[in-house]
């Protein structure tokens, strides 16, 4: 008989913090979230069109260096529509091998963000809102970040509220950067941290690859399951620039559980697992 599926009170959190310069805690969510609908989709052109016009250029007109609003003061905007293969956060396979639909958007000004997303599951079906601000701060070779969410979780009829916090450093050899990131749920009353190392790789001028390492530490945010080390991860991302601000995503990644303990004892450590996953998305900034 097959054990039931352990979702419903799960934020999208797939990877460690990726600055993307664009004022917000840009790729920490990356990955990270779902238009889902078209009508979505709709109301997130109609946004960037009318962006677009009010600058009075085009795609090509906007500077991918350094995104700024234009003359009338508009803030950065980071989105992303992505499908990935399975629904993975804490090292957990949450719809044993199910992928999704995801999409992100946030609407950032010197540091403090909106972030939204919703999360569709293909098979079986899931539904995942989430809002709320974040904040970063940069320093010497540090970045701090900081968020708070509301989750709603359509389909279970069940709601959370979680708050994180971010540290990366940047000043390590050959350009490594090593980050800690901690969320606590008030839900279920528990954290969980990821302590990762990455870098970045610029192979072209429309190609960069980022190869990263992440530890994920278990401290009662996944309920009925184990406590400390979780899992282990390696991950490649990979961003290929179409045109003007347009971007073509993709990653791959493999999970190697930590502890996992029987469903019998722990309920929780079901779909930790070892497994291959990956993703493919269009990003859009300013």
């Amino acid at each position: 008989m097959k054990e039931p599926v352990l979702v419903g009170y799960r934020l999208l959190r797939t990877s460690a913090p990726k600055t993307w310069n664009l004022g917000f805690v840009g790729a920490w969510q990356k990955m990270k979230m779902s238009l889902g609908t078209l009508y979505g989709a709709r109301w997130l052109m109609t946004l960037l069109l009318i962006r677009l016009s009010l600058q009075g250029g085009g795609l090509d007109d906007v500077s991918l260096d350094e995104p700024e609003g234009g003359g009338l003061g508009f803030p950065s905007i980071y989105s992303e529509v992505i499908w990935e293969s399975r629904y993975v956060s804490e090292g957990r396979d949450y719809l044993e091998g199910g992928g999704s639909i995801t999409g992100f958007m946030s609407i950032g000004y010197d540091g403090a963000a909106l972030d939204t997303s919703f999360r569709e599951g293909i098979d079986p079906k899931y539904s995942e809102l989430n809002i709320g601000p974040s904040y970063e701060y940069a320093f010497e070779d540090f970045v701090a970040s900081a968020y708070y969410y509301h989750l709603r979780f359509l389909r279970e009829d069940l709601n959370d509220h979680e708050v994180g916090v971010g540290l990366v450093y940047s000043g390590l050899p050959w350009d490594l950067k090593i980050s800690l990131d901690s969320y606590y749920s008030f839900l279920w009353e528990g954290t969980f941290s990821l302590l990762a190392l990455s870098t970045d790789w610029q192979i072209s001028e429309r190609l960069s690859l980022q190869p990263r390492a992440i530890f994920g530490i278990n401290s009662g945010y996944v309920p009925d399951a184990h406590e400390g080390p979780n899992h282990l991860a390696l991950r490649l991302d990979a961003d290929y620039h179409l045109f003007g601000n347009i971007f073509f995503t993709g990653y791959l990644a493999q999970n190697w559980e930590i502890g996992r303990e029987p469903y019998e004892r722990r309920p929780g450590d079901y779909p930790l697992t070892d497994f291959l996953w990956g993703g493919l998305g269009v990003m859009v900034t300013f």
